[in-house]
């Protein structure tokens, strides 16, 4: 059902699981520099989450992949991932939030609203909704063309990436219909790799270097004059 390479997951994978020690130590020591300055340490979360985007939204083109921000008020963009190719749109969580999210059926979370334009055997759950509650579903749906306006993709799958960290790292990928019910599932924690931050940090990436691992390359994404997907 998922269209979108095994060496473009892996990218994900590793960039969800994995963070650059370097970039850590560095914020930390800037946190404990001179505690004359009074220096304060609000959110790891918020900083980690930083890492694991900025690293996407900078190494994304490698492998053919463009990173969409997504902006939820002022005080959090989160990065969604687009194939151009397969137009599928893969937007990044915890395992645990994604589960979270799709209990809540009042479907105004940006993960239950893109996963409205999702397709179940051909049929677009866009047109069956609520059943008779047509309102409802019209406040929904100018919600979803509102935020479609906002990313300026207009994708034909939304996939909802769920990673979880500790002893045992795992990548699995899912779809939800439009009523927030799970229509697909697989892991792909098989393609997360050891030594990933080695590889990806380097900015002349050789492919031949180890050929049992290839999950990132240094192809360029091609400039074309419209992308494949994005709106008009």
């Amino acid at each position: 059902m998922i269209k979108s390479a095994d060496e473009q997951l892996g990218f994900l994978a590793n960039a969800c699981v994995h963070f650059d020690k370097e970039s850590l130590e560095l914020h930390h020591r800037a946190i404990e520099y001179n505690v004359a300055h009074k220096n304060v340490k609000n959110s790891d979360h918020k900083t980690l989450w930083d890492m694991r985007y900025n690293k996407i939204a900078k190494y994304c083109e490698k492998v053919g992949l463009i990173s969409i921000p997504i902006k939820r008020g002022s005080l959090w963009t989160a990065i969604g991932v687009y194939n151009p190719t397969t137009e599928e749109l893969f937007l990044i969580f915890t395992d645990k939030n994604i589960k979270k999210i799709m209990k809540n059926k009042k479907r105004k979370h940006y993960l239950a609203l893109l996963s409205i334009i999702n397709k179940e055997d051909g049929k677009n759950e866009q047109l069956e909704l609520f059943g008779q509650d047509n309102n409802e579903e019209q406040f929904l749906l100018n919600l979803l063309d509102d935020l479609l306006e906002d990313i300026e993709v207009k994708p034909e799958k939304v996939i909802a990436c769920g990673f979880s960290l500790g002893d045992v790292k795992t990548f699995k990928a899912y779809m939800f219909n439009g009523q927030q019910n799970l229509v697909f599932e697989k892991d792909y924690s098989e393609l997360i790799e050891v030594d990933y931050n080695n590889q990806i940090s380097s900015d002349d990436i050789d492919p031949e270097l180890d050929k049992e691992k290839k999950h990132v390359h240094s192809g360029k994404l091609k400039k074309s004059s419209r992308i494949k997907g994005l709106k008009k």
